[in-house]
């Protein structure tokens, strides 16, 4: 195993829990890495000189990858396409797999389509599922209350206690993720990818998109591919 370590020609891509036996073996000292998120301490305690990103999808460090649970390694396997035969060719093989969306090292593990779900309330459900279906809609307070069958204070109310946020946000959060993935895998205008997932404007878009995604949409499209 330490001949793949010095050997720059050599790309380890580590899956899983893989990232365990990789550390086990010495190939993570010094380096960036990931794993799945329950496994992140058990890494941080196996290799301590590690740097180990706790929400990261796969995580890049020279000649050697990590990725987060099972999914990702798809994730980290259409990455490297990419990197080799170029994001069309990545894209054409992600559509050939039915992944529904391609994700990238700047992606958490907890994507925006399952978080604020861990709860069990049916009218706060109900609100979630109508939003995913089709997150460009026009969103009111007014319409979202009428789907959940309550006032929308009570709404509110509801969501902050189950959903650990409001129902703007959780709107706004999946309208980003929508606009990220026809930032990556298009060559839409910003204006045409603000419109498509239900931004007034660019601007807006870009505003809200500040809220939960360190690069601008330009940047994040740069790095993606």
């Amino acid at each position: 195993m330490q001949l793949v370590a010095r050997n720059p020609t050599v790309t380890l891509m580590c899956v899983c829990s893989g990232s365990l036996l990789a550390a086990n073996a010495g190939l993570l000292r010094g380096r960036e890495c990931t794993t799945h998120h329950d496994l992140i301490d058990r890494l941080e305690k196996l290799e301590p000189s590690a740097t180990v990103h706790g929400n990261r999808i796969f995580v890049e460090d020279g000649h050697i990858m990590t990725s987060a649970g099972v999914t990702s390694g798809v994730d980290l396997a259409l990455h490297i396409i990419g990197q080799q035969l170029g994001h069309k060719v990545a894209v054409a093989v992600a559509r050939d797999l039915v992944v529904y969306m391609r994700r990238t090292t700047a992606d958490p593990q907890l994507s925006a389509w399952v978080m604020h779900r861990n709860h069990i309330h049916p009218a706060v459900h109900r609100v979630q599922d109508a939003v995913a279906r089709n997150p460009a809609a026009d969103w009111s307070a007014t319409r979202l209350a009428a789907v959940a069958c309550m006032s929308a204070r009570n709404l509110g109310r509801l969501f902050a206690e189950h959903a650990g946020c409001s129902p703007l946000d959780y709107v706004q959060r999946l309208r980003v993720a929508v606009a990220r993935e026809m930032v990556m895998n298009s060559d839409l205008a910003l204006e045409r990818v603000a419109e498509r997932s239900g931004f007034s404007s660019a601007h807006h878009l870009r505003r809200v998109w500040r809220r939960w995604e360190p690069a601008s949409p330009a940047e994040f499209r740069s790095t993606a591919r």
